[in-house]
């Protein structure tokens, strides 16, 4: 895939591309269906504590809506606070040797959580401790795999990758909720974290099968940290692509992280679903999710990119709106919670997969881990106040306002998008 900005051209360089002949898909590239088989594996694990984690707070540590939001800020917080310094090291290091510490460290940390409540020691406070731990490690991995992914496959197989990895995510969204709500009720949720904690084991075996060798990144005897962090932050907002992605986001995971504190705590005391049932709803958003990452290829064929883009937020501006008119008895309820879900992560998905493929495609590799990394502390890290201001908020006003505010915050985050309505499907060569 090749696209050309208005201020790509003159960053570009040479890119490294690991498979000279062009291969009909992916299915025969070796070494990324080992890459996707581990995070196959690793997102099905994380899908788990996606649901045990919240379980664990509300159900067994009774924590209140503002507590809430605390969790979510410490899952989030990492990628404003070291963000930009993992862009820099990404940059510097192999990129696969930093998703294979990283996974590593995920898999030790989570392990924390069920011998902490083995030992009757588990408290909100450890627990925003380890989410914080993860959320430092998931910002290395997150950095270094959106990095390595282009060196990995080329850049014209990037949407095919993209939407591969994001199908097995979806998947693991439509088992993985079920089954753990499931297993917190027989087994409880601590034990149930170990299973993500063996999955990342897995992803790192898998990380260490690959046989591709990364291209060593340049060496340069004058190279300063910060000045590096900075020529991450001026490509970013010089391109005017890389920058109305990343504001758009920014500004819409602000009012989204606000929902998010509180999605558990309205679906469990609010809505009062149980946590099996809790669980088995969240399995559609793992639905609309496989289905958003199947159709994003022959969506990409057929409109812009900038009509998909745009498309895809007006459909996730409405479902918080469509979420605060729930009503009737709880089969309904759950009925209309579930559609709703399925078609907002449905919207997320194509716009994900589209936009991340843009960013990669037009990044040069040089710059990939350091642009990466502030486009997530943008979008992720100063967002993640939403979190704080939707569990202050919990305190304080009904739910149902507060998710008009969401849907009305995702409308605002369309703006950034106007300028890039004409940009044209990318062709490749």
């Amino acid at each position: 895939m090749q696209v050309v900005s208005p201020s790509s051209t003159a960053n570009s360089e040479p890119q490294p591309q690991p498979q000279q002949q062009r291969r009909p898909s992916l299915w025969g590239h070796h070494d990324f269906l080992k890459l996707w088989f581990g995070q196959t594996v690793s997102v099905f694990g994380s899908s788990i504590s996606d649901v045990a984690i919240p379980l664990i707070a509300v159900v067994l540590l009774q924590a209140r809506p503002s507590q809430m939001g605390l969790l979510s800020l410490a899952q989030y917080l990492p990628f404003a606070l070291v963000g930009l310094f993992a862009g820099a090291l990404v940059d510097r290091l192999p990129r696969r040797l930093v998703l294979i510490v990283s996974d590593a460290g995920r898999a030790l940390f989570l392990s924390l959580i069920p011998l902490l409540a083995l030992f009757g020691l588990l408290h909100i406070e450890l627990l925003y401790a380890v989410t914080f731990g993860v959320g430092i490690l998931t910002v290395f991995f997150e950095v270094a795999y959106t990095s390595y992914l282009p060196t990995l496959i080329g850049r014209d197989d990037l949407v095919e990758g993209n939407s591969k990895l994001q199908t097995t995510l979806s998947a693991a969204q439509v088992v993985g909720p079920g089954l753990a709500g499931g297993l917190v009720q027989i087994i409880a949720a601590p034990l149930a974290i170990l299973l993500d904690a063996a999955s990342f084991l897995v992803s790192v075996l898998s990380l260490r099968w690959i046989r591709l060798k990364e291209p060593r990144p340049a060496q340069q005897t004058d190279r300063h940290l910060l000045r590096e962090i900075g020529e991450g932050l001026r490509y970013l907002w010089k391109n005017p692509i890389v920058r109305a992605l990343v504001g758009c986001s920014a500004t819409a995971n602000i009012f989204v992280n606000m929902y998010i504190a509180l999605y558990a705590v309205y679906a469990l005391r609010d809505l009062r679903f149980s946590p099996a049932l809790f669980g088995a709803l969240a399995t559609a958003s793992g639905i609309g999710g496989v289905l958003g990452a199947m159709v994003a290829p022959r969506l990409a064929r057929r409109f812009s990119i900038g009509q998909m883009l745009i498309g895809c937020q007006l459909a996730a501006a409405i479902s918080p709106l469509l979420l605060s008119f729930l009503r009737g008895p709880l089969a309904l309820l759950a009925l209309e919670y579930g559609v709703v879900l399925l078609l907002w992560d449905m919207g997320v998905m194509v716009y994900g997969i589209t936009g991340g493929s843009l960013r990669q495609a037009i990044i040069p590799n040089a710059l990939q881990g350091r642009v990466a990394a502030s486009s997530r502390m943008i979008s992720w890290g100063i967002p993640s106040l939403g979190f704080v201001l939707g569990g202050w908020l919990g305190e304080w006003l009904d739910i149902h306002l507060i998710l008009a505010l969401v849907s009305a915050g995702l409308l605002l985050s369309i703006i950034w998008l106007i300028p890039l309505r004409a940009i044209r499907q990318p062709s490749s060569e």
